[in-house]
């Protein structure tokens, strides 16, 4: 399916406070690309379909390019990580070693005494905690692993590389939620959850469900549009299962999303 870049480029960028992260956030804003261009989005995974936009992205902008992807650290035969991006801007002649994550999480405040903590993924599986902490124990430390200096010297990189990351972020509070939060959370915020045992769907409007590896698609490309009956179903289906499904509501000319939680 054909997906427009600028879609992609327009999903929230979660830039964290240095205390939280310290290090930089890779903004794709800054690499002066061109928006007119759409891709064929392949049907893979949600987390691939991001690193493939991400490439995308990146191939159309006028001062970075791509030196290498997907790189695979090996030490005594064992495979030990995997390095994202490395690229040069082509105006400064500046190295990055970027790492890409998009998420969905949601506020589950009772979850954990750390903010980062209580930012959680629809199924309860991971935290944006988690995901700091990998950045920081794990991923950005693999740069000075020796592998990985071969590596940047067969690239014919000796100089200093910068490490940053790229958070790609839909955050979503509970229904009703009223507290204050700080703008770089703020500025992610894409709808509220649900519980589903209180939940009411408005009889007047149609929704759509898409599977997850349709969650970053732009709205207009949605096609399946249902009744409320219907899809309250579906969604009942899901919740057995437990999982928790990204539901969206189409009134009129207004669309909304919301997630619709088991837990």
């Amino acid at each position: 399916m054909t997906y427009p870049l600028s879609h992609f480029i327009n999903v929230p960028e979660l830039h964290l406070p240095s205390e939280i992260l310290a290090l930089e956030p890779f903004g794709l804003s800054k690499g002066k690309i061109d928006t007119t261009i759409s891709v064929s989005l392949p049907n893979i995974i949600l987390g691939k379909q991001a690193e493939f936009l991400f490439s995308e992205t990146i191939k159309a902008s006028k001062n970075y390019a791509i030196l290498k992807e997907n790189i695979q650290i090996n030490h005594d035969k064992l495979t030990i990580g995997e390095l994202d991006y490395i690229l040069k801007n082509e105006i400064t002649n500046t190295f990055y070693h970027v790492e890409l994550a998009c998420k969905f999480y949601l506020l589950k405040e009772d979850e954990n005494e750390s903010p980062e903590g209580q930012w959680i993924g629809p199924n309860l599986k991971d935290t944006l905690l988690d995901k700091i902490n990998k950045f920081k124990q794990h991923q950005f430390p693999l740069l000075r692993h020796e592998t990985t200096k071969k590596i940047l010297s067969s690239l014919s990189i000796s100089e200093t590389i910068a490490q940053q990351y790229c958070i790609k972020a839909k955050l979503f509070v509970p229904e009703n939620h009223d507290k204050p939060l700080p703008d770089y959370y703020q500025n992610c915020i894409q709808g509220v959850y649900k519980k589903h045992n209180n939940l009411v769907l408005n009889k007047d409007a149609t929704y759509a469900m898409p599977s997850k590896r349709a969650w970053l698609l732009p709205e207009n490309q949605i096609a399946a549009w249902f009744s409320s009956q219907h899809i309250s179903e579906v969604i009942d289906q899901h919740i057995t299962n437990k999982r928790s499904p990204l539901v969206y509501e189409k009134l009129g000319d207004q669309i909304s999303c919301f997630f619709v939680v088991w837990w």
